[in-house]
């Protein structure tokens, strides 16, 4: 398997994309491993599953976790900030998956985002979500120094909420929208890109895989009635 996307600094990150993966759950972090080929010695010693919140009541919703060594934990992403090699795993059906890292240290914050953690900032109102958690860990850095890296999820034209406008109610901008906002195409990739530039981050700096979760018969997705998930694996040291 070939990453979808390596880091642009000497800091060595390498994020994997793989579709059509077996849904894993907690205490089943040794089965993600397996299911990856090549994830052996430190790689596997180091490696964890976080089961991602699929909505707002679930449990670790929003939170970010450090690493736990050979375990399964409930968060909506994780904080990378040691000099062990470590193996971060997560699975999703639909939603893209944003991995930020700081091209001077090599710390690395990333996280699931979903519908339900992607609310844009409105203007004059205290903002809080996804982007912004992430982005939090790293007060102190010029954005020019941040890379952003945003895996496949399900585009805007297949992301449809007309039977129930109220679902995208929050999402206000015409950047939020497919081609036909009356359908509700919710366009979640385009609004990570858009609040990471509005945060500051160089439109250069910015990476992302436009597959569809959908669309591409190679990836899952819940629209489909796809029982399978993708996996999202972060190596990094």
């Amino acid at each position: 398997m070939k990453p979808i996307f390596k880091s642009r600094t000497n800091f060595p990150l390498q994020i994997f994309f793989a579709g059509k993966q077996p849904k894993r759950d907690i205490n089943d972090w040794p089965k993600a491993v397996d299911d990856i080929a090549g994830i052996t010695g430190e790689w596997r010693q180091n490696a964890m599953l976080t089961v991602l919140a699929s909505t707002s009541e679930s449990p670790g919703f929003g939170t970010l976790r450090t690493m736990v060594p050979q375990s399964t934990i409930f968060a909506d992403g994780a904080v990378y900030k040691d000099v062990e090699p470590a193996t971060f795993m997560f699975q999703t059906a639909d939603c893209p998956f944003l991995v930020v890292q700081d091209d001077t240290t090599g710390k690395v914050v990333m996280g699931h985002c979903g519908k339900y953690g992607m609310k844009p900032c409105k203007p004059g109102k205290q903002c809080g979500n996804m982007v912004t958690t992430i982005l939090s860990h790293f007060r102190e850095v010029d954005r020019v120094h941040l890379s952003a890296y945003i895996t496949p999820g399900i585009c805007g034209r297949c992301y449809i909420h007309d039977e129930d406008p109220t679902l995208v109610a929050d999402f206000y901008n015409a950047i939020d929208f497919g081609e036909d906002r009356s359908l509700g195409e919710l366009d979640l990739v385009r609004r990570i890109k858009h609040e990471l530039r509005h945060e500051g981050i160089p439109e250069v700096n910015i990476e992302l895989d436009s597959r569809c979760t959908k669309e591409d018969p190679g990836l899952s997705s819940y629209r489909c009635g796809d029982q399978h998930r993708n996996t999202i694996v972060v190596l990094v040291n």
